[in-house]
């Protein structure tokens, strides 16, 4: 993926459900994520998929973050860096 060096990412929005795909997007984007960024889940911690928190543990650190759900949704949750 080809990142272009004035970009610095805000929000990330993770709902990408293959492994091989969740696991690119914060690999590729991790150095351009300031702290107080946003990450948005959409399936973490969820048995059905688990691709996203397997991809989280193994990228980011899941114990780097702390996550919190969204109280309207089951499955939604962000973590600010």
């Amino acid at each position: 993926m080809s990142i272009r060096r004035w970009l610095v990412v805000a929000m990330l929005h993770l709902d990408v459900d293959p492994h091989e795909l969740t696991d690119c997007a914060p690999e590729c984007l991790l150095r351009r994520i300031p702290r107080s960024a946003v990450i948005a889940f959409d399936e973490l911690n969820t048995k059905i998929q688990t691709d996203e928190t397997i991809a989280v543990h193994e990228v980011i650190g899941i114990d780097k973050l702390h996550i919190e759900r969204f109280p309207y949704g089951p499955f939604l949750s962000h973590a600010v860096l």
